[in-house]
């Protein structure tokens, strides 16, 4: 892991409550960008098409609270239409989501 993925990923910790486990550094969604990440997290086939996957965390906000993705170049973003909320950055995408999570982990 290269430097700047490390304090990237330290900095987006701060931004969740205790008991949210994110972020993850494997996840498509809360982890690095796959332009920052030396070394992809598997190959697929054809071979060397990046894959990246998504973290319990995630996939438990995708699955049952609501939450989409989209990727444009090198940006991610975010949206609920239930509750109405859209992000443009894994830093607001945090923060929106902590709580739920942390209820979720209680």
């Amino acid at each position: 892991v290269s430097k700047s993925v490390e304090t990237m990923m330290n900095k987006r910790k701060k931004y969740v409550c205790g008991k949210d486990p994110r972020p993850c550094l494997d996840c498509d969604w809360c982890g690095p960008s796959l332009d920052a990440w030396s070394s992809p997290t598997c190959w697929a086939d054809p071979p060397h098409e990046k894959v990246r996957l998504i973290c319990p965390s995630c996939k438990y906000l995708k699955d049952n609270d609501g939450w989409m993705i989209k990727h444009n170049k090198n940006t991610r973003y975010f949206w609920n239409d239930s509750r109405q909320i859209r992000v443009k950055s894994v830093k607001d995408f945090l923060v929106k989501t902590t709580q739920v999570l942390g209820k979720h982990m209680e």
